[in-house]
């Protein structure tokens, strides 16, 4: 005979899962129970005594206890067919609990593996949120190292308001635009002085030459624009050696001789009014009589006395 054992937690468990519960295993228990009962009709059946040969009252008595029996088994059938109805319902029950029990599992291991899919969804973003609180605690460690030093400033009763400090700015970008605009006021107007002062040289060299009689050299267009930038200084973006700009900046004109020079011979005074020194080519009187300036600048000597040339003079008409 085996001998009892206590069971393990998981088996235990497993019968508990597996048993049938009371309101499931009645219609099983009532069904066995009327079939197997010693007060069924079929016992009854079976332990009646034979029946006799005698006649007479016997016969009669035992023509009423087959009927009776009879009434018996046909009540005993119809309350077995509803006993089996039952059960039957009973089983049908049972199973499809177990059917939907077994949806169910399939259900929540399908909704398991989903929970943990969602569950280390969660675990990696909660590290990556983790970092970024890091990195948001840092940059608000560093803002408020900031704030404690923009208070700091703040506070400072040399400063100015922000308000005033914007106002000042806006008045230093208008005096910024002001001397922008004239220094290309004064850049413009320097290149027009230029192009006048340009042009008197011209005029100046044109009228010394009508003062001398000289013939003006022919020159084509590119020659006279060449000139004419040259005369300028090159004030239309010329840049000299050492890149810088040589804009404002005189420069002798090669053909042009020095104003001593110039003035010699001209019969131009000087602002002074002292008389030029004559010229190899000009004509000297040595017969002048006394008094006349002479050109060492003694008066009583032989004056050696300057005489222009018809040439020389300026038609003043």
């Amino acid at each position: 005979m085996a001998k009892f054992t206590v069971l393990d937690q998981a088996e235990e468990d497993k019968l508990h899962a597996t048993r049938l519960l009371g309101i499931e295993e009645r219609p099983f228990k009532r069904l066995s129970k009327r079939l197997l009962a010693p007060t069924t009709p079929i016992h009854t059946f079976l332990s009646r005594p034979s029946p006799s040969e005698e006649g007479g009252t016997e016969n009669e008595t035992e023509t009423e206890s087959t009927e009776q029996f009879l009434q018996d088994i046909q009540r005993f059938r119809e309350d077995v067919i509803l006993d089996f109805a039952a059960f039957e319902s009973s089983i049908a029950r049972i199973q499809l609990l177990r059917a939907a029990n077994e949806r169910e599992r399939e259900r929540y291991a399908a909704e398991r593996l989903k929970i943990e899919v969602t569950a280390a969804e969660v675990r990696e973003n909660t590290a990556k949120l983790r970092v970024q609180l890091d990195e948001a605690q840092k940059t608000l460690a560093i803002r408020k190292t900031y704030d404690v030093l923009a208070d700091k400033i703040t506070r400072n009763p040399a400063l100015k308001p922000r308000d005033e400090q914007h106002v000042n700015i806006e008045k230093l970008k208008a005096e910024i635009e002001e001397l922008e605009r004239e220094a290309q006021e004064h850049t413009q107007a320097w290149l027009e002085r230029r192009e006048q002062l340009a042009k008197v040289v011209y005029e100046g060299q044109k009228l010394r030459r009508l003062i001398r009689d000289e013939k003006e050299p022919e020159k084509d267009d590119t020659e006279h624009d060449e000139d004419h930038d040259h005369l300028l200084g090159g004030v239309s973006g010329g840049i000299g050696r050492d890149g810088l700009s040589n804009a404002g900046t005189p420069r002798p004109v090669d053909d042009a001789s020095t104003p001593l020079a110039a003035a010699r011979g001209s019969g131009v005074g000087t602002p002074g009014g002292a008389t030029p020194r004559p010229d190899r080519d000009e004509d000297v009187d040595m017969d002048a009589g006394p008094g006349l300036e002479t050109g060492d600048g003694n008066k009583n000597g032989p004056a050696n006395v300057v005489i222009d040339k018809p040439g020389d003079d300026m038609d003043t008409s």
